[in-house]
């Protein structure tokens, strides 16, 4: 049995996870310095992210961790997806960054346009701001960055080729 398959995609579901995890960081504080910028609060993108499940109470403790937790979850996920999808398929720094840059961006105009309208209004405003274009473009930006970094081990392959 052939196990090869199983354990680079485990790998790349590991770099992506981990790539999330750092760009959703870097993403946060972007966004948390923009809206420092622009609104005054620096917990401004937490507080609206935990209004999807506290809208009465968003800048309650329990609101804030909801909002964190739902952003580091959703960057490791997108982190995962990412990797799974371009890891045998994309070679070099330069491009991996290139499409985790438009991969993000099509994940922005979605969730913008269509996700967000429906299930946290205050957050439409923050997202699409300036500061959430830049904070999202900084995601992808980060998250090609680690991947690429993570494949040179690998011959500059995100996934390694499978043993024969």
């Amino acid at each position: 049995m052939d196990l090869s398959g199983r354990s680079t995609t485990r790998t790349s579901a590991t770099r992506g996870a981990f790539g999330g995890l750092i760009a959703g960081m870097v993403m946060a504080m972007v966004a948390m310095l923009s809206t420092l910028i622009a609104q005054g609060d620096v917990l401004a993108p937490l507080k609206q992210m935990g209004a999807t499940f506290f809208a009465a109470d968003s800048g309650s403790a329990a609101s804030l961790v909801a909002g964190l937790t739902l952003h580091m979850m959703m960057s490791i996920g997108i982190g995962i997806v990412f990797a799974l999808i371009a890891g045998p398929r994309i070679l070099g720094g330069g491009p991996l960054v290139l499409a985790a840059m438009a991969f993000i961006a099509v994940e922005w105009a979605i969730a913008r346009f269509v996700v967000l309208p429906a299930i946290d209004a205050p957050l439409v405003a923050t997202f699409g701001a300036t500061g959430g274009v830049i904070a999202h473009i900084m995601f992808g930006v980060v998250l090609g960055g680690w991947l690429a970094w993570r494949a040179v081990p690998s011959g500059g392959r995100l996934s390694p080729e499978p043993s024969r």
